[in-house]
């Protein structure tokens, strides 16, 4: 949720094949108390539409994990994180 991040995501869009179907966008390290982050969502949206997950909460518990050469859901399944990523796994399998 960065703005720089969000200028990434226009040129791989203007970079893709016109053969490839951009399904879902997630955004990740959504920050709720940032006026930042808000606005980056609300733009995703407005531009994306429907095509946008509920973003991924930021959570140190998610950056830890790995130095345990563990998943989320393994390191902290009661976690913003493991729930965020649950809930989006639930979305994309509908």
């Amino acid at each position: 949720m960065d703005y720089l991040a969000l200028r990434g995501v226009k040129q791989v869009i203007e970079l893709l094949s016109e053969n490839i179907k951009l399904t879902k966008i997630i955004p990740t390290f959504y920050d709720k108390r940032t006026r930042k982050s808000k606005e980056i969502l609300e733009d995703l949206k407005n531009f994306f539409k429907d095509k946008v997950t509920k973003p991924i909460r930021v959570n140190v518990r998610i950056s830890e994990c790995s130095s345990f050469h563990k998943t989320i859901f393994e390191y902290d399944p009661g976690s913003r994180g493991a729930i965020d990523y649950k809930s989006l796994a639930e979305e994309i399998i509908i």
